[in-house]
């Protein structure tokens, strides 16, 4: 897996390389243009095409997965379309054989053929096998390590006490390490909620997992919240009510006929210290779930609706494409004409051009980098501040950007570009995930602020290798971007 990365990270020095040699002014675009190729674009694919498979929507997985796998084939990423294949049909039949296993190349590897068989276990719907393949302490910590948390929990769920249902949740807390992913870590809380009997628990995260787990899986545990709870008449509603359905998923309407069974199961007596434990436990999922929720639009799994990133995205192709009818995008007359920002600023209508300038990119490169940048910072802010704090957001970053450049340049010039605006967003995502409690504490919150950082460090970097880019745009954009952002704060956010 390492050697895969150094391998892609060596591809992209030798392409920037040879660009700094044969084609210095593009250099710049070069190196930015590979690293999205081969890194960031793969990286963003395949983590969708898992969401896609976790959500059981196997086709646009399957499509996500190739797409990855065709800018890297290496590693992981280029194994994830077989992986994925295989595990839609392992979910559709409960059944895993040794041809499969062979196929995947796992047949020699235990761990993963352990991990496949595991998967197909727990597809059946036979929580007690389940529970059994995981009993040797060091089976289950080899296989935590991959990723079956939340499998563990349901089992234990299905047929233990709840002391031992609270010791597998804070089991699974510590040596799963895919819980770093609050998707992930959501799916263990809702499990979590269904096994102690939390039905309001269950149906609230259930609501934020919507579109991003197999059809039928909130439902299944809502049902089994209900069923210990001790609300049989809502158990069975809830059951039947979601077996009258054509669209489950196969794995989920097994664990569903499952729950059937356990109508006739003696009642647990009640003890004190451990609903107190489970309570202070669900509550703190609770939370990180909502965390989780709120982070969401930043993964493509995200039901959210972003009509408004969407409608910039398509007002800036839509006027690319009216300067490219009418002239040379990388003119500088030409865009000057169609609305760049004209330095010294002009008073009068001089000023709307700080506004039009975002939509005038120079060449096809510049806007396609700008559109993947805005779509990528603009879903979350959107859901985060809502729309019309966005466009608020988004206005402050370009007057902020726009005048910073003017106050620094001397002399006539132009600008064009969304990016000092598409900064301004990145801003904003730094205020929110900083001055909310919750996104803050949690460690999807840190790993984005990590990765914004980085980002924007590398932006730096290529502000000095690409002649023309204004890096006073971009930190003017930014500082826009996080004041605007602590001033627009929702109200429900400031904890």
């Amino acid at each position: 897996m390492v050697l895969d990365w150094w391998l892609t990270f060596t591809l992209v020095a030798v392409l920037t390389t040879l660009g700094w040699f044969f084609a210095q002014p593009h250099a710049g675009w070069i190196a930015f243009g590979a690293m999205i190729t081969f890194i960031l674009a793969p990286l963003r694919l395949d983590r969708s095409a898992q969401r896609f498979s976790r959500a059981g929507h196997d086709r646009r997985a399957l499509m996500h997965a190739r797409v990855a796998a065709l800018l890297h084939p290496l590693g992981a990423i280029g194994a994830r379309p077989r992986a994925l294949a295989a595990l839609s049909t392992i979910r559709a039949t409960g059944e895993v054989d040794e041809a499969t296993l062979q196929n995947l190349g796992a047949s020699d590897d235990p761990v993963v053929a352990e991990w496949y068989r595991l998967i197909a276990l727990n597809a059946s719907g036979d929580a007690a096998a389940v529970r059994a393949a995981l009993a040797i302490p060091s089976r289950r910590a080899r296989m935590m390590q991959h990723g079956v948390g939340a499998i563990f929990v349901r089992a234990i769920a299905m047929t233990g006490t709840r002391m031992e249902i609270v010791e597998a949740i804070e089991e699974a807390e510590r040596s799963d390490l895919t819980l770093d992913d609050p998707e992930r870590r959501a799916i263990l809380a809702l499990e979590a909620c269904a096994g102690l009997g939390d039905v309001e628990g269950a149906r609230a995260i259930g609501e934020g997992l919507a579109g991003r787990v197999p059809r039928g899986a909130v439902e299944r545990a809502i049902a089994a919240a209900q069923l210990t709870s001790g609300d049989d008449i809502g158990a069975r509603h809830s059951i039947s009510k979601t077996l009258a359905r054509n669209d489950l998923d196969p794995a989920a309407r097994r664990a569903i006929e499952k729950l059937r069974t356990r109508f006739d199961e003696p009642r647990e007596p009640p003890n004190t210290i451990v609903d107190v434990r489970a309570r202070e436990m669900l509550d703190r999922l609770r939370r990180e779930a909502e965390a989780a929720r709120a982070l969401a639009p930043l993964a493509d799994g995200s039901s959210f609706d972003a009509w408004g990133t969407w409608s910039l995205a398509a007002a800036i192709l839509a006027w690319f494409a009216v300067i490219a009818a009418y002239g040379d995008t990388t003119d500088a007359a030409h865009l000057a004409k169609m609305g760049g920002l004209l330095l010294p600023i002009d008073t009068g209508w001089g000023v709307l051009r700080l506004f039009s300038s975002t939509f005038v990119h120079y060449g096809l490169a510049h806007l396609l980098f700008n559109l993947y940048a805005l779509v990528a910072f603009g879903r979350f802010v959107e859901s985060f501040y809502g729309r019309l704090r966005m466009f608020g957001i988004w206005t402050a970053a370009t007057l902020t950007s726009g005048i910073g450049v003017a106050a620094m340049t001397n002399g006539p010039s132009i600008l064009v570009g969304a990016s000092g605006a598409i900064f301004g967003l990145g801003g904003a995502l730094v205020s929110a995930v900083s001055l909310r409690a919750d996104l803050r504490k949690s460690r999807r919150g840190r790993d984005e602020l990590t990765l914004f950082g980085v980002i924007v460090a590398l932006q730096f970097v290529f502000d000095r290798l690409i002649p023309g880019v204004s890096g006073t745009a971009h930190v003017c954009g930014l500082i826009g971007g996080v004041l605007a952002g602590a001033v627009m704060l929702p109200k429900r956010s400031r904890v």
